[in-house]
């Protein structure tokens, strides 16, 4: 063999050939202000009268009892206020939750701490959404006194699953080790707080390493995404009901990533159509794959990021900053322990997606459902019931200028829905229903004026 053959030899041997695929850099709209302790994890909330006004809460673990909690941030990356507790993990939000006669907007969280039953919890918190009116608390604790206890000897992954047949909220939490997945039923307590109850246990022996701590639910489409951080996603059913704990698929078990697979969250368009999104901390990337499919799109590097963690994301309009949508991801800790917020148009424009879809806030109305109606007379009168995608109507009724209540029952006779209305236009009031508590069905709309009823109606939705 010739020296020149030995040379090039050698070169392949010390230099293989290898493909590098295109790497699409995004950039930066805002951060976070540094907190200098353990950040990792966000949940974005849609402000239902201003998308503008909405917020990022971030959780902070720490390192002490004093500097651990939750921020809330404004869309700019200004922080708005700090609700401080012990050691809070990967915050979820969902819309339009009815516990009891209420129906709110929560953010779950995870309390952690190792074997210890006083902090290794499940915190509640109502999202008041006239926080900047008001001047009151962002968040109020709705957690029952007793606590909520997690099944995990240290609960270190979190996920919402709200349940659209019936409302129904459910918690998911991963432990630290290969221990199985507990799901918890968050229900009203009767008494202004909530309560919960495990309702299934299952998964540990489909886990190949030893830390799941991303997990994202897709409600309509009713499956669990729990992130097995070393190896794959683990795909399953959400709704407990259905008796069904079998792996469905694992995905994300090459792509380009190098461990961890931290955070993972939903894209969600209204048609059931969007894409996932789960952080690819070794290669400080994002991943996208399609929501129905979980087939591979592509990876997008965001401006700033050093060391990935938590994200999340939303198809819902936030105003000129972000038209379609916003992302919000973790920066690292190398970077102060921040997050940035990215506009969704560069990353689909990046990656070449589809037009964005421009999604509706969960729990404002349900333009599918049509409607059909029939009234009984009240003293001669027969006011109207009217309902679409800006809830129920009540046309005609000749109200007295006082502040009623609407109440909606179902045929079992339990109320399921109950609204304040202080003022009237024409005769007309309207009271905004939440599109998962009205089904096809017949309901009994009833109209109160303190302790008087002034109507009672029945409305039959198709």
């Amino acid at each position: 063999m010739s020296l020149t053959s030995r040379l090039i030899l050698l070169v392949f041997i010390f230099f293989p050939l290898f493909t590098v695929s295109a790497q699409i850099s995004i950039p930066k709209k805002f951060t976070t202000a540094s907190t200098g302790n353990d950040v990792d994890d966000c949940a974005i909330w849609v402000n239902p009268s201003d998308p503008e006004k909405s917020l990022v809460f971030v959780n902070d673990k720490g390192p002490a009892v004093e500097y651990g909690g939750l921020y809330a941030y404004t869309l700019d990356g200004t922080l708005l206020q700090k609700t401080l507790f012990h050691r809070p993990q990967n915050p979820d939000i969902r819309y339009s939750v009815v516990f009891g006669d209420d129906t709110i907007d929560v953010l779950v969280c995870v309390d952690r701490e190792s074997g210890n039953n006083t902090y290794n919890k499940i915190r509640i918190f109502k999202i008041n959404p006239s926080y900047a009116e008001t001047l009151d608390g962002v968040l109020t604790e709705i957690t029952t006194s007793d606590g909520i206890l997690t099944g995990q000897n240290e609960a270190y992954g979190h996920g919402l699953y709200l349940r659209p047949s019936d409302g129904a909220l459910f918690s998911i939490v991963a432990g630290c080790s290969q221990t199985d997945f507990t799901q918890i039923r968050l229900e009203s307590d009767g008494a202004g707080k909530v309560k919960g109850t495990i309702v299934r246990k299952w998964g540990g022996s489909d886990i190949k390493g030893d830390l799941c701590e991303g997990i994202c639910c897709d409600d309509e489409l009713g499956y669990i995404y729990i992130s097995d951080e070393n190896y794959q996603i683990l795909k399953y059913y959400a709704d407990p009901d259905k008796n069904e704990n079998t792996l469905i698929s694992a995905f994300a078990k090459d792509d380009g990533i190098v461990a961890d697979r931290e955070g993972i969250n939903i894209y969600r368009c209204d048609d059931n159509n969007g894409y996932i999104l789960l952080s690819n901390q070794g290669k400080n990337e994002i991943i996208v794959y399609d929501r129905v499919t979980n087939e591979f799109i592509g990876s997008v590097i965001p401006d700033g990021m050093m060391d990935c963690d938590g994200l999340d994301v939303t198809a819902i309009p936030l105003g000129s900053q972000f038209p379609h949508g916003m992302a919000a991801f973790h920066l690292g800790t190398a970077s102060g322990s921040q997050f940035g917020f990215y506009d969704w148009s560069d990353i689909a424009s990046g990656l070449n997606l589809s037009t964005p879809c421009d999604a509706k806030r969960p729990g404002s109305g349900n333009s599918a459902i049509t409607k059909r109606h029939k009234c009984t007379k009240i003293a001669g009168k027969r006011p109207v019931l009217q309902f679409d995608n800006q809830g129920i109507h009540l046309k005609n009724a000749s109200f007295p200028d006082l502040s009623i209540t609407i109440s909606i029952f179902n045929v079992q006779g339990k109320k399921i829905h109950s609204q304040h209305i202080s003022n009237q236009i024409n005769g007309e009031a309207i009271i905004t229903v939440p599109c998962h508590i009205v089904h096809s069905g017949i309901y009994m709309v009833k109209c109160n004026a303190g302790n008087n009823t002034l109507f009672t109606g029945m409305l039959t939705i198709e």
